[in-house]
């Protein structure tokens, strides 16, 4: 299927409760919650956005 992201068994299916959402890119849906940290080569910090409908993700800058 052409544009479709398949789910994966290890991303969470539903917002948990209290979690801050925002609203996916993809599919349009307030369900993208945080998911990890990690730090590029130059040592800045990301943020991992997953959507619990579509499970697509998106990377964003962190605040030390």
């Amino acid at each position: 299927m052409e544009g479709h992201t398949p789910k994966k068994p290890w991303y969470p299916w539903e917002v948990p409760p209290g979690a801050e959402t925002r609203s996916c890119e993809a599919c349009g849906r307030p369900t993208q919650i945080p998911w990890i940290l990690r730090r590029d080569r130059e040592r800045r910090i990301w943020r991992r956005w997953i959507c619990t409908s579509c499970h697509a993700w998106t990377e964003r800058p962190e605040e030390e």
